[in-house]
């Protein structure tokens, strides 16, 4: 028995366009046509494309990055410089001060409540404030305590005391002008200048007369 005709190779081929009409393989031609891959030129370009914008992106993150941390610093310096100023400033205000006339590096404070001395000073070597507690020896370097943070470089601290006649009897004034200049130790473009001036309450003269002196 003869095979169906279906299945005849010549068969076929003499009868395709029948078998198989010619708006389907256009159709399939067509389709295959559309869904070609891209070029190398289309994905080069797609590439370069990717990369500018992640570049750019990455670009203005790592800068807004930058400038929070730069105000971080900035405020970390702010906060400690306005913490050492309004420290030194209360004792110097509510306690008198034992110190020459004109610019200091080390300034004694007597607390007129209980008495004690205090002493502050600055460490360049480590840039540092240094404070000293009812110490009898100011030598002696165990007694000095930082008060200023690690993230925080000091770079000047000067005392200008100047004297005040006093209406009190046997007492006189002090006036004190603090010049303090620090910055981030992370980063030293952060920098602040801060000055302020304070009187001091008067304390009892040693000497038990009191006169007025030339800054």
């Amino acid at each position: 028995m003869n095979p169906a005709p279906l299945l005849d190779a010549k068969f076929f081929m003499k009868n395709k366009d029948k078998i198989m009409p010619t708006s389907f393989l256009c159709k399939k031609k067509y389709i295959s046509k559309s869904g070609a891959g891209f070029t190398l030129l289309e994905v080069l370009v797609a590439i370069s494309i990717f990369v500018f914008i992640a570049s750019t992106v990455s670009a203005i993150f790592i800068n807004i990055l930058k400038s929070q941390r730069k105000s971080f610093r900035f405020q970390e310096v702010q906060d400690n410089g306005s913490y050492i100023m309004e420290m030194i400033s209360r004792e110097i205000r509510m306690s008198g001060v034992d110190a020459d006339s004109g610019p200091q590096d080390i300034i004694n404070i007597v607390r007129n409540d209980n008495g004690d001395n205090i002493a502050y000073s600055f460490d360049e070597n480590n840039f540092k404030i240094l404070r000293n507690v009812d110490s009898s020896d100011l030598s002696r370097e165990t007694d000095w305590l930082p008060i200023n943070s690690d993230k925080v470089k000091i770079n000047n601290l000067q005392f200008y005391v100047s004297y005040l006649l006093s209406t009190f009897e046997n007492s006189n004034y002090h006036r004190v002008t603090i010049v303090l200049g620090l910055e981030s130790a992370e980063d030293p473009l952060t920098n602040i200048n801060l000055e302020t001036t304070i009187t001091s309450r008067p304390p009892p003269c040693a000497s038990g007369i009191c006169q007025k002196l030339t800054p």
